[in-house]
């Protein structure tokens, strides 16, 4: 699609003006001049009804120079506000998208939070406001051309299918607490590689990874992995199937998104979770199983890599068990999977 750019941005906080752990993500889109911009942070112990200032930043003189792009309220533990701008000139700012190296969101009981995608250091101590400048009053460096915006090259920024997204920088810090809200509205990511599941056998080696789990991946091996067809055999009606040979789940469905209407009210928002769309999407299927404890999972079909795990911690899937009936090219293929109470057809 021309003119589309869409990347994500992972989001740190800093305390005592030093960079900490990674907190949530930032999804930029652009399309058609229009800017959107999704911001979700799960903060533990940030309360709610905090006023937070949402900025995007040029630097000039070793000054970050904050841009208002909006203001929001928290909810509980959580940041989440959705920014509809024009990109060649971000909040009646005079600045465009390409012009900005990051984003700063600051709290009114002192959070700051950054991230940065020019691939310098941001120092709190460096960040202050600017006011927008009358149009006469803008230096003619700054003025905005008719041309697309420029966003640099090392965004890795493409034209891509919908579905998918560029990661801009990798979390640095994978402790993340689990996040419990399914209603978080954003893609994973284009380096999340979809394949094809195997309908002929059933999984032949298995593992559990939970989410504290370490492990590097190569992300060179997941580039250019193209986006499957659509397995017309796994979006028929529900049918049991052996995903695992370990006999840890006494019973396992193929299931779809329209059986989630079955499911207990209370996950009603997974109907709306995008990592679990995504999944849906490209292998045609979840998984719905039955230990042998009684105890029910929904699984998402994937891959392990940290920035898959990332994705699925922040969407509430954080435990991954490995299965050989996902094939994938030289990566684990598997299921993210959360507990559930058992379904109301299943009762």
């Amino acid at each position: 699609m021309a003119g589309y750019r869409r990347f994500i941005a992972y989001v740190y906080d800093y305390e005592s003006g030093k960079k900490g752990s990674n907190c949530g993500f930032i999804k930029v889109e652009v399309k058609d001049q229009q800017c959107s911009v999704e911001i979700h942070l799960h903060c533990p112990g940030l309360p709610e009804n905090v006023k937070c200032n949402i900025y995007g930043f040029t630097r000039k003189d070793g000054l970050i120079n904050g841009i208002l792009l909006d203001t929001c309220e928290t909810e509980k533990e959580t940041v989440e506000c959705l920014i509809i701008t024009d990109a060649t000139d971000m909040n009646d700012s005079g600045v465009a998208m390409g012009k900005l190296g990051g984003m700063i969101i600051t709290s009114d009981t002192g959070g700051f939070f950054g991230t940065e995608w020019d691939d310098q250091p941001i120092r709190p101590e460096n960040f202050h406001e600017i006011k927008a400048m009358p149009d006469a009053d803008i230096p003619e460096s700054a003025k905005i051309t008719s041309q697309k915006p420029e966003v640099p090259a090392d965004m890795v920024l493409q034209e891509m299918p919908e579905e998918l997204e560029d990661i801009s920088e990798k979390p640095e810090d994978t402790s993340l607490t689990k996040v419990p809200d399914d209603s978080l509205s954003i893609e994973p990511s284009a380096n999340i590689p979809a394949q094809r599941t195997s309908d002929n056998k059933p999984g032949t080696e298995s593992s559990y990874i939970s989410d504290n789990t370490v492990e590097d991946s190569n992300s060179s091996e997941n580039a250019g992995n193209p986006v499957p067809e659509r397995n017309a055999e796994n979006r028929k009606t529900s049918a049991e199937f052996s995903p695992f040979s370990d006999g840890e789940l006494i019973s396992a469905w193929k299931i779809h998104l329209d059986d989630l209407k079955h499911f207990p009210r209370h996950y009603c928002a997974l109907r709306n979770n995008r990592f679990l769309q995504y999944g849906h999407y490209n292998f045609g299927y979840l998984l719905l199983g039955q230990r042998n404890n009684g105890q029910y999972i929904l699984g998402v079909p994937g891959v392990y890599n940290q920035q898959e795990r990332f994705m699925a911690n922040m969407f509430g899937f954080p435990y991954f068990k490995e299965s050989s009936y996902i094939e994938i090219p030289k990566m684990r293929g598997g299921y993210w999977y959360r507990l559930i109470d058992a379904p109301d057809s299943h009762r």
